[in-house]
């Protein structure tokens, strides 16, 4: 069996994957906030160009704007990078 050059645990695929499909995104941050779908007025990612040096990288950075009822702008950044964490 060929072994697959990128798999999900490479954080530029997990960035495809949401900025294809921003609903998927604003439904998991719902979830991981605690709050109901609908509250989200106003949901933006910043930043979904994906330059073609950035492939294969184990860092990528995904910036959001997002409001909720009440209308409060949240601005959330995820990003990660290749460090080894004791657990």
């Amino acid at each position: 069996m060929a072994k697959l050059e990128y798999t999900f645990k490479n954080d530029t695929l997990f960035k495809v994957l949401f900025v294809r499909d921003p609903d998927l995104l604003k439904r998991l941050v719902a979830e991981l906030l605690g709050i109901k779908l609908e509250c989200i007025q106003q949901f933006e990612i910043r930043n979904p160009e994906m330059p073609p040096e950035s492939l294969g990288d184990k860092f990528c950075r995904l910036d959001i704007n997002m409001g909720i009822i009440p209308l409060t702008p949240i601005p959330i950044k995820s990003a990660s990078c290749n460090r080894q964490f004791p657990f």
